[in-house]
């Protein structure tokens, strides 16, 4: 049975937690999009806020953000670490609420390591970015070489935007058996814009 892969994300849903601004000290954006380590750039008690423009406070396995960072429960870990997913760094975040006081210390960001160059550029719809014409800016369809794709890899940055995450047909399957909240996907192969 041939494999199939989707788009990752955290859903959006403003009944609960969401997360709009890091805090200080906090990995900039290109270094945990791009699929290296984080390892001597993390800070130790990295610190998240909630938004305090919305009032949901429950935090889901997945809490939704508006800075690229996939942020987990320890359920979620627990699940990719029992699917054999070797290919992680879980970096801790203590997550506080709109009153600056702590609600969990019970999750961390995924960073998922390493990229896969899969894309197939011929049937992929995507604009490229204006300020570095070598950076896709958007996708309105994504579609693999899926042969290009490593058999032993569940889940994957693409090498031409390292922000989006993909995993495989089986790992969505753990992740819904397990019954894990706030999370959505995308098949590639079908019309998205992300």
């Amino acid at each position: 049975m041939p494999n199939h892969y989707f788009i990752l994300k955290a859903e959006v849903d403003h009944k609960v937690c969401v997360i709009t601004e890091d805090a200080e000290g906090v990995v900039p954006i290109t270094d945990h999009t791009s699929g290296r380590t984080l390892k001597g750039i993390y800070p130790e008690n990295a610190e998240l806020y909630m938004d305090e423009d919305h009032s949901g406070m429950r935090l889901l396995d997945f809490v939704a953000n508006h800075l690229t960072y996939l942020i987990v429960s320890k359920k979620v870990k627990q699940v990719l670490q029992q699917e054999g997913v070797d290919n992680i760094e879980y970096w801790p975040v203590l997550i506080y609420d709109q009153k600056k006081r702590l609600a969990s210390s019970d999750y961390c960001i995924l960073n998922v390591l390493g990229t896969v160059d899969c894309l197939d550029h011929e049937n992929s719809e995507y604009d490229r970015s204006i300020l570095d014409p070598a950076r896709i800016q958007h996708f309105d369809k994504v579609v693999f070489h899926e042969d290009k794709v490593p058999e032993d890899v569940k889940i994957f940055r693409l090498k031409d935007r390292e922000a989006m995450i993909f995993i495989r047909n089986d790992l969505l399957d753990a992740l819904k058996k397990n019954n894990l909240k706030g999370f959505e996907v995308l098949r590639v192969g079908e019309n998205v814009f992300i």
